[in-house]
């Protein structure tokens, strides 16, 4: 009865048919407008390429800057009485340097120390001081100048009138100038620098790392007048034959001995001075 069921159901709806599906419909075309006339760039003649060389407004800005600090180093020159010194330090970018110190008395280089070191410790014994690991020398008066190494011995005078000479001067092709005041507006560093080298890269002209003034009128430093004894050595007066030999072991003191018998130990002078009253005692007797 299912069965003839179903056929009976199926015979009365017959074939099902699904609706039509629309078919997509194509995206319109637009036309394309014509590309529009552009009007070509203005043509602009590159710089000519000169390295090394800076523009006008910063020449002059350099000039001004040195005639500025020229005339403060006028100033502080009659305020110090040309008494100063500087330090000139370098160090590469591996460790190793040095560092030398100029000193200046009345306008006049007077003085000049030297140090290198290498940036590697020395080992030393426990207990010990750490020893230098580099070069150490001082000169003074006529010597100043002798050694080859380290800063040349020039007064800010000389100084200024390289950094002019630099200022005013042309810069070579791939060299960049470079100028430097310190916080009271004198001369630091004023050279040319090869841009061409990274590292340690020398350079032509004046630097120095800093700069003391002293006082004017300052009087230097009274050295104490080494102690004369007030006898020479081979004009004391011989001791009484009498006396005998006088004591071999002594007191390491310096005193006036009784007697006139000059300076000596503490030793000596009591041995005199019991043969003095020994001998007084006899002449006593003897009246």
């Amino acid at each position: 009865m299912k069965t003839l069921a179903l056929l009976i159901l199926s015979s009365c709806l017959g074939t099902l048919v699904l609706p039509a599906q629309p078919s997509p419909q194509p995206a319109p075309i637009r036309p394309v407008e014509p590309p529009r006339a552009v009007a070509p760039p203005e043509l602009v003649a590159p710089q000519p390429f000169r390295p090394g060389q800076a523009n006008p407004a910063e020449v002059e800005a350099r000039k001004k800057k040195l005639r500025q600090s020229f005339l403060t180093w006028q100033r502080k020159k009659q305020e110090c009485g040309g008494h100063y010194s500087y330090k000139k330090y370098w160090s590469s970018w591996v460790g190793f340097g040095h560092e030398t110190t100029v000193v200046v008395e009345n306008n006049k280089v007077v003085s000049r120390s030297f140090r290198s070191f290498s940036g590697k410790p020395v080992p030393v014994a426990p207990g010990q001081p750490p020893k230098p690991d580099g070069k150490t020398w001082t000169e003074r008066g006529p010597e100043v100048g002798k050694n080859k190494a380290g800063h040349p011995p020039k007064t800010l005078d000389e100084l200024y009138t390289e950094a002019k000479a630099i200022v005013h001067g042309p810069v070579p092709p791939f060299n960049r100038m470079s100028l430097r005041t310190d916080k009271n507006g004198l001369l630091l560093a004023c050279y040319l620098q090869d841009m061409r080298i990274a590292d340690d890269a020398p350079t032509k002209g004046v630097s120095v790392t800093s700069i003391t003034l002293g006082k004017k009128n300052a009087q230097a430093p009274i050295k104490p007048k080494p102690i004369r004894p007030l006898f020479k050595p081979g004009a004391r007066k011989p001791y009484p034959k009498h006396w005998g030999d006088p004591p071999r072991r002594q007191t390491r003191d310096l005193r006036p001995l009784p007697g006139g018998y000059g300076m000596g130990s503490g030793t000596l002078a009591k041995w005199i001075q019991e043969n003095l009253e020994r001998d007084k005692k006899a002449d006593k007797k003897g009246d």
